[in-house]
């Protein structure tokens, strides 16, 4: 995952945080304050096990309950980690991709984004004795100990996800005036990543791309029409149905990894487009992928800042390239 795509991911998290919004992801665990190195690789375990293979993402410095976001104090994040990989069993631990200090407001949170493919993940009991070792399950907001069909479940191979990475993203809003409607218009393109050695086959009435900003913008699809593909992406004509858009080249099938470029198209008549915290600020872009087969989507957003674009736009955003892994 990039980095832009992390912070956009948290950003929209916040949003919903802010304004009471159930979170309505299981992969997100939030915390008010950093907690005790044991009583955290018990949650972590529990958390990383009930992924079953999939990616976890932490956030500190983050309160659900009150609809607030007080901010991570200071902490050592390597020493503070270190502590918690010592009581998992032989040290095989989620593993650590991102720690990111993404600023909101006036204050400061952390992203953590952990890696959970070597699951079953076993913790030692903190309070010695017997038993010595524990399989925690992360049940809702609640951990125990897991059930052992549970267990068996880790066991079994699961499709893998593929992973999302945006290479580019722009849009663009004018009005067209002979119509009377408002035009967005754009480009998107990311690379798709296969975590097996199977095909990932993602019909058209089971991916989307919106744009949102909340408080200023409601999510808006856009339509999509792809118009480049990598050697081991291929594309399929979708089938016209009666009263439904058509969508040409929706239907996405990877064999291997390869990049997938997207046209975006969307029309509207609101009048709101025109105000200023719009035009002037960022928005977030959301790509959701539902392969088929997958009890889960694949749900990866990145931040289109405001850029100055063409003269007769009322706006135009565009996807900060100097945004690294």
């Amino acid at each position: 995952m990039q980095i832009n795509q992390l912070e956009a991911t948290v950003y929209k998290l916040i949003e919903r945080i802010e304004s009471r919004q159930p979170l309505e992801d299981d992969h997100v665990e939030l915390k008010r304050e950093w907690i005790a190195p044991q009583q955290a690789a018990r949650k972590l375990a529990a958390h990383a096990n009930s992924a079953r293979g999939e990616p976890i993402l932490w956030l500190i410095g983050v309160d659900e309950k009150a609809g607030a976001i007080p901010g991570a104090e200071a902490n050592e994040l390597s020493n503070w980690f270190s502590r918690i990989q010592a009581q998992f069993d032989q040290g095989v631990a989620p593993e650590l991709t991102h720690h990111v200090s993404i600023p909101v407001k006036d204050v400061t949170i952390v992203a953590l984004r952990f890696l959970t493919e070597r699951s079953p993940y076993v913790v030692k009991n903190p309070n010695g004795g017997s038993p010595e070792m524990e399989i925690p399950w992360r049940d809702g907001s609640r951990t125990r100990s897991a059930h052992r069909s549970e267990v068996l479940r880790l066991l079994e191979p699961c499709q893998m996800l593929p992973e999302v990475e945006f290479v580019r993203a722009d849009l663009a809003l004018f009005e067209n005036r002979g119509v009377g409607n408002f035009v967005w218009s754009g480009n998107l393109e990311f690379y798709l990543i296969p975590k097996s050695t199977s095909p990932v086959f993602i019909a058209e009435h089971r991916w989307s791309v919106s744009v949102e900003r909340d408080g200023v913008l409601p999510r808006l699809d856009l339509s999509r029409t792809l118009w480049k593909t990598g050697q081991q992406i291929q594309s399929v004509k979708s089938r016209a149905n009666s009263g439904a858009p058509l969508y040409p080249h929706a239907e996405i099938v990877a064999t291997g990894p390869g990049v997938v470029g997207v046209r975006l198209e969307a029309f509207s008549k609101s009048i709101e487009y025109r105000q200023k915290s719009l035009v002037d600020d960022w928005l977030t872009l959301t790509l959701n992928l539902s392969p088929t087969g997958s009890e889960r989507a694949i749900v990866s957003s990145v931040l289109l800042n405001s850029v100055k674009g063409h003269q007769h736009h009322i706006g135009d955003w565009k996807m900060d390239s100097a945004e690294s892994n």
